[in-house]
C-alpha cells in the first residue's frame, strides 16, 4: 500500500507539475462554463418571465399609465395580488360603466375563489359598492349556498358585509334566510359575529325575526361572551 501511494508522486517532477496545472485550468474553465451557463439560463428565464407577465410589467414600469381596459384577459391575476388588486379598487371608485363592463365578466367565474381571498375580497367588495344594479345582482347570485361558510370565513365575512349594505330588500332577505338554524354558531365566530351585525343593522326587522327570535334566553349568557357580547349591544 505504501509503495502504491508512493509511486503516484514519483516520476519527473516538472511533467507531475504540468499535468497538475492542466487539471487545475480544466477544472477552473469547467466550471466557470456552467457557472456561466447557469446565470444565463436563469436570465434568459427570468426575462421571459418579466416580458410575458403584464402585472410584472404594471410593478416594474412606473413611467407608463395602466387603465382597467389594460389589464382585460388578466383581470384575476391582478385581483390576486397586493398592487394589482389595489390598482382595481381605485380604479372602479370612478370608471365608467363601459369600463367595469370589460373586466367584470372575468370576476363572475371566479368571484367565490376572490370573496376568500386576501387581496380578492377587496375587488369584490368593491364592485358591490360601484358596480351597476346588474352586477351587483349577478355577484349576489354567486353568494346563493355559500352564506353560512362565507359568513366563518376571514375575508368572506367582509364580502357578506359589503353585500348587506348595497343589494336590495328581496337579495338581504334570501341571503340572510341561509343563516337560519345557525344563528348562534355565527354569533360565537369571531367573523360570523360581524354579519350577524351588520344582519341586524341593514336587514328589515320583519325579515330577521329568526336571528331576534335565536337570543331568547341566551341574553345573559352572551353578554358575558367575547363575540356575542358584541351583537347584544347592536340589538339593545
Amino acid at each position: 500500500m505504501a509503495n502504491s501511494v508512493h509511486s503516484v508522486g514519483s516520476g519527473n517532477p516538472m511533467l507531475h507539475n504540468e499535468r497538475i496545472s492542466h487539471f487545475n485550468s480544466m477544472m477552473r474553465s469547467s466550471i466557470k462554463g456552467s457557472i456561466g451557463s447557469w446565470h444565463s439560463d436563469i436570465g434568459n428565464n427570468l426575462e421571459g418571465r418579466f416580458l410575458s407577465s403584464l402585472l410584472d410589467d404594471f410593478k416594474i414600469n412606473k413611467t407608463k399609465s395602466f387603465e382597467l381596459s389594460d389589464i382585460v384577459g388578466h383581470v384575476v391575476e391582478f385581483s390576486t395580488d397586493q398592487y394589482g388588486s389595489r390598482f382595481i379598487q381605485q380604479k372602479l371608485e370612478t370608471a365608467t360603466v363601459e369600463e367595469k363592463s370589460k373586466i367584470f365578466p372575468e370576476i363572475i367565474p371566479h368571484a367565490r375563489t376572490l370573496m376568500t381571498d386576501v387581496f380578492g375580497n377587496y375587488v369584490i367588495q368593491k364592485f358591490f359598492e360601484h358596480g351597476t344594479e346588474t352586477q351587483r345582482k349577478e355577484l349576489a347570485s354567486q353568494l346563493t349556498g355559500h352564506v353560512l361558510p362565507l359568513s366563518l370565513q376571514m375575508y368572506g365575512c367582509r364580502v357578506i358585509q359589503k353585500a348587506l349594505e348595497v343589494i336590495d330588500v328581496d337579495q338581504q332577505t334570501q341571503m340572510v334566510a341561509e343563516l337560519d338554524g345557525s344563528v348562534m354558531k355565527c354569533v360565537r365566530d369571531q367573523n360570523g359575529n360581524h354579519v350577524i351585525q351588520k344582519c341586524i343593522e341593514c336587514v328589515p326587522e320583519d325579515r330577521i325575526q329568526f336571528i331576534i327570535s335565536a337570543f331568547y334566553g341566551q341574553v345573559v349568557a352572551l353578554s358575558t361572551h367575547p363575540y356575542g357580547c358584541r351583537v347584544i349591544q347592536v340589538c339593545f
